[in-house]
């Protein structure tokens, strides 16, 4: 140890040495405590066995001065209990007290690495990129409603052609409305075709007559077994 050390009394332990050391330190008090007690309790079943030998005996004063000295390692096991406790808790509060350190570091490292990033994107550039998006989106929107829209489609039609369309379509509103919605009706250059609910209609009549076929079929055999 260097003279200057040695004089000032300076310690070169680092503080994950010293606690190293506090720690095997007290473990070794409670190993040392920990066999004082077994010793002890050993003597306590001792003492008390040696006074109903002497009861036995008739000797009451001797029984009694060993329950008075099982009373006196009773009273030392109990202390070096606390004593043990105490221990314990101080290792405890050790552990604890690195395990708080070390997560005040790694929200200290942690806080220092969110500054540094913010610092990287200002709060103004953040606002830009913002803008930016709004931006996109409305050329985007824009961009959809105008290749969705049907002007391009209407605009190949003639302004006659047009006309039919509504014309056909007021006379299946009027068709709907009466429940009587069949075939479309002709027009100059348009084939007309049955409508899907004509066919739906067919078909499920079709299919109820199938069925009330199959029920008069087994209401008749129904009869002639019963006959």
């Amino acid at each position: 140890m260097p003279i200057k050390d040695w004089l000032f009394g300076r310690d070169k332990k680092t503080q994950k040495e010293k606690e190293q050391q506090a720690i095997a330190s007290l473990k070794k008090q409670l190993n040392r405590y920990e066999l004082e007690s077994q010793n002890l309790l050993r003597k306590i079943e001792e003492q008390r066995n040696y006074a109903k030998q002497l009861l036995a005996r008739g000797n009451r004063v001797g029984a009694k001065q060993a329950l008075m000295r099982a009373k006196v390692y009773e009273q030392r096991y109990n202390q070096i209990q606390n004593t043990m406790m105490n221990l314990g808790t101080m290792i405890e509060n050790i552990q604890r007290a690195k395990s708080t350190a070390e997560t005040v570091k790694a929200l200290d490292i942690a806080g220092e690495v969110i500054d540094a990033t913010i610092e990287e994107v200002p709060p103004e550039r953040t606002e830009e990129v913002m803008m930016k998006m709004e931006e996109q989106r409305e050329k985007i929107a824009m961009m959809s409603e105008a290749i969705s829209s049907p002007e391009f489609s209407e605009s190949e039609l003639e302004f006659d052609d047009i006309e039919d369309v509504e014309s056909e379509l007021d006379m299946l509103e009027m068709e709907i409305q009466k429940g009587t919605v069949g075939e479309l009706p002709s027009t100059p250059g348009v084939t007309t075709t049955p409508t899907v609910t004509s066919s739906i209609t067919e078909e499920k009549k079709k299919e109820t007559a199938e069925v009330e076929d199959e029920l008069e079929s087994l209401k008749k055999e129904l009869e002639g077994g019963g006959d």
